[in-house]
Protein backbone atom coordinates (compact mmCIF):
# COMPACT_ATOMS: atom_id res chain seq x y z
CA UNK A 1 0.00 0.00 0.00
CA UNK A 2 1.49 3.32 -1.00
CA UNK A 3 1.92 6.28 1.31
CA UNK A 4 -0.99 8.29 -0.15
CA UNK A 5 -3.51 5.50 0.41
CA UNK A 6 -2.22 4.92 3.94
CA UNK A 7 -2.41 8.68 4.67
CA UNK A 8 -5.99 8.80 3.33
CA UNK A 9 -7.05 5.82 5.45
CA UNK A 10 -5.51 7.37 8.57
CA UNK A 11 -7.24 10.67 7.77
CA UNK A 12 -10.61 8.94 7.33
CA UNK A 13 -10.13 7.00 10.58
CA UNK A 14 -9.28 10.22 12.47
CA UNK A 15 -12.33 11.99 11.01
CA UNK A 16 -14.60 9.08 12.05
CA UNK A 17 -13.12 9.11 15.57
CA UNK A 18 -13.71 12.88 15.88
CA UNK A 19 -17.30 12.51 14.64
CA UNK A 20 -17.90 9.57 17.03
CA UNK A 21 -16.50 11.61 19.95
CA UNK A 22 -18.77 14.56 19.06
CA UNK A 23 -21.86 12.33 18.83
CA UNK A 24 -20.98 10.70 22.17
CA UNK A 25 -20.48 14.13 23.80
CA UNK A 26 -23.86 15.36 22.54
CA UNK A 27 -25.52 12.17 23.79
CA UNK A 28 -23.95 12.58 27.26
CA UNK A 29 -25.03 16.24 27.53
CA UNK A 30 -28.62 15.42 26.50
CA UNK A 31 -28.73 12.45 28.87
CA UNK A 32 -27.46 14.54 31.81
CA UNK A 33 -30.06 17.23 31.14
CA UNK A 34 -32.85 14.66 31.07
CA UNK A 35 -31.75 12.82 34.22
CA UNK A 36 -30.55 15.88 36.11
CA UNK A 37 -27.30 14.20 37.20
CA UNK A 38 -23.64 14.64 36.56
CA UNK A 39 -23.57 18.35 35.83
CA UNK A 40 -21.58 20.68 38.04
CA UNK A 41 -24.50 23.12 37.80
CA UNK A 42 -26.94 20.63 39.34
CA UNK A 43 -27.93 21.53 42.89
CA UNK A 44 -29.64 19.47 45.52
CA UNK A 45 -33.03 21.03 46.24
CA UNK A 46 -33.70 21.39 49.97
CA UNK A 47 -37.12 20.62 51.42
CA UNK A 48 -39.02 23.33 53.30
CA UNK A 49 -38.03 21.65 56.57
CA UNK A 50 -34.34 21.50 55.61
CA UNK A 51 -34.31 25.15 54.54
CA UNK A 52 -35.33 26.05 58.10
CA UNK A 53 -33.18 23.54 59.99
CA UNK A 54 -29.96 24.42 58.14
CA UNK A 55 -30.45 28.19 58.55
CA UNK A 56 -27.81 29.85 60.75
CA UNK A 57 -29.84 32.30 62.82
CA UNK A 58 -26.73 33.57 64.57
CA UNK A 59 -25.37 34.82 61.25
CA UNK A 60 -28.65 35.51 59.42
CA UNK A 61 -31.26 36.53 61.97
CA UNK A 62 -34.55 37.95 60.62
CA UNK A 63 -34.05 41.67 60.13
CA UNK A 64 -37.39 43.04 61.40
CA UNK A 65 -40.20 42.28 63.85
CA UNK A 66 -42.55 41.11 61.03
CA UNK A 67 -39.77 38.87 59.66
CA UNK A 68 -39.32 37.24 63.09
CA UNK A 69 -43.05 36.46 63.37
CA UNK A 70 -43.10 35.23 59.77
CA UNK A 71 -40.17 32.89 60.48
CA UNK A 72 -41.96 31.63 63.59
CA UNK A 73 -44.96 30.68 61.48
CA UNK A 74 -42.84 29.18 58.70
CA UNK A 75 -41.46 26.83 61.37
CA UNK A 76 -44.93 25.96 62.64
CA UNK A 77 -46.31 25.50 59.14
CA UNK A 78 -43.52 23.02 58.42
CA UNK A 79 -44.18 21.18 61.70
CA UNK A 80 -47.88 20.68 60.98
CA UNK A 81 -47.67 20.16 57.21
CA UNK A 82 -44.95 17.52 56.93
CA UNK A 83 -44.28 14.18 58.58
CA UNK A 84 -41.17 15.30 60.41
CA UNK A 85 -38.83 12.87 62.09
CA UNK A 86 -38.08 13.28 65.79
CA UNK A 87 -34.72 14.79 64.88
CA UNK A 88 -36.37 17.30 62.53
CA UNK A 89 -38.92 18.27 65.21
CA UNK A 90 -36.04 18.83 67.62
CA UNK A 91 -34.18 20.99 65.09
CA UNK A 92 -37.30 23.01 64.21
CA UNK A 93 -38.06 23.55 67.91
CA UNK A 94 -34.47 24.74 68.39
CA UNK A 95 -34.88 27.29 65.57
CA UNK A 96 -38.11 28.48 67.20
CA UNK A 97 -36.35 28.76 70.57
CA UNK A 98 -33.69 30.96 68.94
CA UNK A 99 -36.43 33.51 68.17
CA UNK A 100 -37.37 33.78 71.85
CA UNK A 101 -36.31 36.58 74.19
CA UNK A 102 -34.03 35.46 77.05
CA UNK A 103 -36.95 35.66 79.50
CA UNK A 104 -39.09 33.41 77.33
CA UNK A 105 -36.16 31.03 76.85
CA UNK A 106 -35.79 30.75 80.63
CA UNK A 107 -39.50 29.91 80.95
CA UNK A 108 -39.21 27.40 78.09
CA UNK A 109 -35.89 25.53 78.26
CA UNK A 110 -34.96 23.94 74.96
CA UNK A 111 -35.70 20.34 76.04
CA UNK A 112 -39.09 21.36 77.42
CA UNK A 113 -39.93 23.19 74.19
CA UNK A 114 -39.05 20.10 72.14
CA UNK A 115 -41.37 17.99 74.30
CA UNK A 116 -44.22 20.54 74.13
CA UNK A 117 -43.75 20.98 70.36
CA UNK A 118 -43.83 17.21 69.82
CA UNK A 119 -47.06 16.88 71.80
CA UNK A 120 -48.64 19.83 69.97
CA UNK A 121 -47.70 18.45 66.56
CA UNK A 122 -49.17 15.04 67.45
CA UNK A 123 -52.37 16.65 68.75
CA UNK A 124 -52.85 18.90 65.71
CA UNK A 125 -52.24 15.98 63.35
CA UNK A 126 -54.66 13.78 65.33
CA UNK A 127 -57.22 16.59 64.99
CA UNK A 128 -56.46 16.85 61.27
CA UNK A 129 -55.41 20.51 61.53
CA UNK A 130 -52.84 22.27 59.36
CA UNK A 131 -51.88 25.92 59.00
CA UNK A 132 -53.46 27.06 55.74
CA UNK A 133 -52.24 30.65 55.94
CA UNK A 134 -51.32 33.48 58.27
CA UNK A 135 -51.47 37.25 58.09
CA UNK A 136 -48.81 39.38 59.75
CA UNK A 137 -49.04 43.15 60.16
CA UNK A 138 -46.74 45.35 58.12
CA UNK A 139 -43.60 46.87 59.61
CA UNK A 140 -45.38 50.23 59.70
CA UNK A 141 -48.36 48.81 61.60
CA UNK A 142 -46.04 47.12 64.09
CA UNK A 143 -43.88 50.24 64.47
CA UNK A 144 -47.04 52.21 65.40
CA UNK A 145 -47.19 50.09 68.58
CA UNK A 146 -43.60 50.87 69.58
CA UNK A 147 -43.01 51.76 73.22
CA UNK A 148 -39.91 51.84 75.39
CA UNK A 149 -39.87 49.81 78.61
CA UNK A 150 -36.83 50.04 80.89
CA UNK A 151 -34.81 51.42 78.00
CA UNK A 152 -35.75 48.59 75.61
CA UNK A 153 -37.97 48.87 72.55
CA UNK A 154 -41.12 46.75 72.61
CA UNK A 155 -43.75 46.22 69.89
CA UNK A 156 -46.97 44.24 69.43
CA UNK A 157 -47.96 42.23 66.38
CA UNK A 158 -51.56 41.07 65.89
CA UNK A 159 -51.55 37.93 63.76
CA UNK A 160 -54.39 35.99 62.13
CA UNK A 161 -53.72 32.29 61.60
CA UNK A 162 -56.06 30.20 59.46
CA UNK A 163 -56.11 26.54 60.39
CA UNK A 164 -57.75 24.02 58.08
CA UNK A 165 -59.53 20.79 58.92
CA UNK A 166 -60.84 19.19 55.76
CA UNK A 167 -62.92 21.89 54.07
CA UNK A 168 -63.53 23.83 57.30
CA UNK A 169 -61.32 26.78 58.19
CA UNK A 170 -60.79 28.31 61.60
CA UNK A 171 -59.25 31.70 62.28
CA UNK A 172 -57.12 32.13 65.38
CA UNK A 173 -56.10 35.59 66.55
CA UNK A 174 -52.82 36.09 68.40
CA UNK A 175 -51.00 39.06 69.86
CA UNK A 176 -47.21 38.77 69.87
CA UNK A 177 -45.00 40.95 72.03
CA UNK A 178 -41.46 41.44 70.74
CA UNK A 179 -38.53 43.14 72.43
CA UNK A 180 -35.30 44.31 70.88
CA UNK A 181 -32.26 42.74 72.54
CA UNK A 182 -28.77 44.19 73.09
CA UNK A 183 -27.79 43.09 69.56
CA UNK A 184 -30.75 45.06 68.11
CA UNK A 185 -32.56 41.86 67.20
CA UNK A 186 -36.30 41.55 67.70
CA UNK A 187 -37.07 38.60 69.97
CA UNK A 188 -40.43 37.10 70.92
CA UNK A 189 -41.15 38.02 74.53
CA UNK A 190 -44.53 36.30 74.57
CA UNK A 191 -47.81 35.76 72.76
CA UNK A 192 -51.40 34.94 73.57
CA UNK A 193 -54.47 33.76 71.72
CA UNK A 194 -57.04 36.55 71.74
CA UNK A 195 -59.91 34.88 69.87
CA UNK A 196 -61.13 32.31 67.35
CA UNK A 197 -63.78 32.13 64.67
CA UNK A 198 -65.01 29.53 62.19
CA UNK A 199 -65.13 30.44 58.51
CA UNK A 200 -68.08 29.16 56.52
Amino acid sequence: MDKNKRRNLIMIAVIFMVIAAMVLSVFIVINRRNTGTGSSEDTLELTDVQKITVADLEANYPASAPAVVDYYYRINQALFKYDCSQDEIKQLAHQEWMLFDEELQELNPRDKLVSVTNAEVNQKKADGLTIASYVIPTAREINDTLITVNGQEVVNANVIVTMKKGQVRYSYYYTFVLRKDDDKRWKILGFEETGTSQQQ
